[in-house]
């Protein structure tokens, strides 16, 4: 599965971006039905993602290596899950939001609730103290 991986995680990223170019070319994305199918193709690819940054800390040489090598990939791998973790957790948001929104408006509105649970999302704030999602 982790030789698939490799290959198919970047190809649903890319199919993903092209879903995305299509949702916006009425000049705002989503909600919609191009929006939830550009998520999940990008919740897919993260989570295939995933094996690929296991199956590169596989990869690397053991202890006879250097022991500071295996602890910086180690280190190296644990950061990127960190970071992968986080983009999952927004990429499921999004879908709930794009499932519940029935306009951008109401988009909007749930993604600065979901900014307002904390632990959810950071809160961005703009000159206007209004929440500036990255959904807006």
């Amino acid at each position: 599965m982790t030789r698939i991986a490799f290959h198919l995680a970047p190809a649903l990223m890319l199919v993903y971006g092209v879903v995305r170019l299509i949702d916006g070319r009425d000049g705002q994305h989503g909600p919609g039905p191009a929006w939830t199918v550009g998520h999940l193709l990008f919740l897919g690819s993260l989570l295939l993602y995933g094996l690929v940054i296991a199956g590169l800390w596989r990869r690397m040489p053991g202890a006879e290596r250097g022991r500071a090598r295996r602890i910086t990939a180690g280190a190296l791998a644990a950061a990127a899950a960190v970071g992968l973790v986080t983009f999952v957790r927004v990429a499921i948001i999004d879908i709930v939001v794009g499932l519940r929104a029935a306009d951008a408006a109401e988009k909007s509105a749930l993604a600065d609730r979901y900014a307002d649970v904390p632990a959810v999302l950071p809160r961005r704030s703009t000159r206007s103290g209004r929440c500036s999602s990255c959904w807006a």
